[in-house]
């Protein structure tokens, strides 16, 4: 193993894994990325890549962070999610073809009590457990029933209350608040875009 270079001083709270890059929570909360930064996924503010820690712009104060291919989430204290990178997993409703290298309000009034990344998929819980999803939609990740795009959060399809959401390249999974696992994505998952129980 070798010790992030340059952040000897720092003492890391959370660590998130992305494709290409790696983002993480010093323990005051601010968030820091290493990698490649090609879509903005380091959200310092530019599209070069570090191999040495940097800090995320805007010097918000985070409690959970996550990362996907070529984005990364933080979910801030009041429980609004923020997230920067490429593509509609970004979530704030704008182009999705547009790098955002500083992170940005993911859009509405939802406010979430955890977050979940996958490759091209943001999800969100709320307190009452219900489950919102953003992102790459065509092979049915967001489980809204559709199977398509959405760079806005869209609810998961099916009425359960959720505990748990993981995001992965080709699925989206969940447990409920009664122990069941569901999934929906690619093929064997849910390629219908709806939640299946996982067997």
């Amino acid at each position: 193993p070798l010790r992030w270079s340059g952040a000897a001083a720092v003492a890391w709270s959370q660590l998130a894994l992305g494709e290409a890059h790696a983002c993480g929570l010093d323990a005051a909360g601010r968030a820091w990325c290493i990698g490649h930064n090609g879509y903005g996924q380091l959200g310092d503010g530019g599209t070069v890549s570090s191999a040495t820690p940097v800090a995320v712009a805007g010097g918000r104060s985070y409690r959970a962070i996550v990362a996907g291919a070529a984005h990364s989430c933080a979910l801030a204290a009041d429980g609004q999610a923020w997230c920067w990178g490429q593509g509609p997993a970004v979530g704030d409703g704008g182009a999705v073809g547009t790098p955002r290298t500083v992170p940005v309000a993911v859009a509405g009034s939802l406010r979430f009590a955890a977050i979940a990344a996958g490759a091209q998929q943001s999800c969100g819980l709320t307190a009452d457990g219900s489950a919102w999803c953003w992102g790459f939609g065509g092979t049915g990740l967001i489980g809204d029933g559709g199977l398509v795009d959405r760079n806005t959060p869209a609810a998961v399809s099916g009425g359960q209350r959720w505990r748990l959401v993981a995001g992965g390249g080709a699925a989206t999974c969940g447990i409920t608040t009664a122990g069941a696992a569901w999934c929906w994505g690619w093929n064997e998952v849910g390629g219908t875009g709806r939640p299946i129980v996982a067997h």
